[in-house]
């Protein structure tokens, strides 16, 4: 099921380096718009992306196939489209929470409390019927060890109204993560994507409409965030998601994903000039670490590869 697995986890690799990068559009975007409506429109650009870039290699990619061959392309990518329409805006307005004491939620403490997915994948596929290597286990271990290191949290662990949208956007991650690796290897992943993306930029952008009142003028202003996110953060990575979970175990790619957050590390610190602790870089290391460990160690035969992630 699995034949290109070096192919799978450098798709994967760059997905987490467009979302590591494309952190700072997201954080300027949240300023202008509002949860719903952000991620509307940058999903409707990723949309607009792809159907582009299959109207001009429709021909190469072996043409427009029938009817019968879109029907698990749809229902796959409605699946995918609600359940990333769940986790982005959960994950959204979780960070754009504000308190009754008007304090923000600490984009760092999120960011661990989303990051807990890395967990949640190997946990659900067993619920599934799909195990995972003892190694795998230990390489999720030190991921989330490195995870808590690598963000703030220095106000602790206790969860508020922002915290349990974050545990749940988690959830909704997970469950994407799972029907990407049901779906995908079925079908053509580029128009996976497409649908995905339509279905969690409508949903999202007709929630903005009744809950947030958005302007044109509001759009325009995010305009640059929007593209980036639109076109690199939707468009380009959540399609290499896919494309790389066609070729790669869901908790190899959760772990290989997670290197977002060391990403977006390292690019608020030579872009932003963002200052890294030496408790930070032991977090980077260590989630570099847990996903080389996976990748290097011996997976034990045929066998055990047709049945272990």
């Amino acid at each position: 099921m699995y034949k290109k697995t070096g192919f799978g986890e450098a798709a994967l690799f760059g997905a987490a380096l467009i979302w590591g990068t494309g952190f700072v559009a997201q954080s300027l975007g949240s300023d202008t718009l509002s949860p719903f409506t952000y991620n509307g429109v940058r999903n409707v650009i990723g949309s607009v992306t792809l159907l582009i870039f299959l109207r001009l290699f429709n021909k190469k990619r072996g043409g427009t196939p029938g009817w019968r061959q879109y029907l698990p392309i749809l229902k796959g990518g409605a699946v995918c489209g609600f359940l990333l329409f769940c986790a982005a805006n959960l994950q959204q307005i979780s960070i754009s929470w504000v308190d009754e004491n008007g304090q923000k939620a600490l984009v760092g403490k999120i960011g661990f409390l989303t990051s807990l997915y890395i967990v949640l994948v190997p946990v659900l596929g067993l619920l599934f019927g799909k195990k995972t290597r003892q190694m795998m286990w230990l390489g999720v271990m030190i991921a989330l060890i490195g995870a808590y290191l690598l963000t703030d949290l220095s106000q602790g662990l206790s969860l508020g109204t922002a915290d349990a949208l974050a545990l749940v956007c988690a959830l909704m991650y997970a469950f994407q993560i799972i029907a990407i690796d049901h779906y995908a290897p079925g079908v053509d992943p580029v128009r996976l994507a497409f649908v995905q993306f339509s279905i969690c930029g409508a949903l999202s952008l007709v929630c903005g409409l009744l809950f947030e009142g958005p302007t044109l003028h509001d759009i325009y202003l995010t305009r640059w965030p929007l593209l980036y996110a639109g076109v690199l953060s939707s468009g380009v990575a959540y399609t290499l998601q896919v494309v790389g979970q066609k070729h790669c175990r869901p908790p190899l790619a959760s772990l290989i994903m997670s290197l977002e957050s060391v990403v977006s590390a390292v690019s608020g610190y030579l872009v932003l000039h963002e200052q890294l602790s030496l408790k930070q870089l032991a977090g980077c290391a260590l989630m570099l670490g847990a996903v080389l460990l996976c990748e290097l160690t011996p997976k034990g035969g045929k066998k055990a590869n047709d049945t272990a992630a």
